[in-house]
C-alpha cells in the first residue's frame, strides 16, 4: 500500500471513530430531575404525588363522536387512585367552546406550569 493510500485509510478510520464516539458522548443520560421540578410536570393538584394526564382525542362527550377529551387520575401515597379523577373536555366550565363532533380535543397533550405558581 502506498503512504498517500495508507494515509487517507488512516484519515478515514479516525473519521469512522468520531463519528461514532461523538453521538456517544453528545447523548449521554441528562441529570435526573429534582423533586420540585418532576412535581412542576406531574402533580397537577399539588398534594405532593404524581398525578397522570391521558389524553382522549376520540372519545365520545355528550354524545358527540370523537369530541375528545383529557382524564387526569390523581396520585396518592399508594400510586394511581382511580376513585379521584377528573375528566376534561370542552364542556367542563372554563374551557373554551363547546365539544362538538369531531373535535379531537386533547389531541395534543402537553403538561407546564403556564402561570409560574408551581
Amino acid at each position: 500500500m502506498s503512504q498517500r493510500r495508507a494515509g487517507r485509510a488512516v484519515a478515514v478510520a479516525a473519521a469512522v471513530v468520531a463519528a461514532v464516539t461523538t453521538p456517544v458522548a453528545a447523548h449521554a443520560a441528562p441529570a435526573a430531575p429534582s423533586v420540585a421540578e418532576k412535581q412542576l410536570r406531574d402533580d397537577f393538584n399539588g398534594d405532593g404525588y404524581q398525578d397522570l394526564a391521558v389524553a382522549a382525542p376520540r372519545g365520545k362527550v355528550d354524545g358527540q363522536a370523537q369530541a375528545g377529551y383529557v382524564a387526569v387520575v390523581h396520585g396518592s401515597a399508594k400510586g394511581i387512585d382511580l376513585t379521584h379523577q377528573q375528566v376534561i373536555s370542552q364542556n367542563t366550565p372554563g374551557i373554551p367552546g363547546a365539544a362538538e363532533t369531531d373535535d379531537g380535543y386533547g389531541d395534543g397533550l402537553a403538561a407546564g406550569d403556564l402561570d409560574g405558581d408551581g
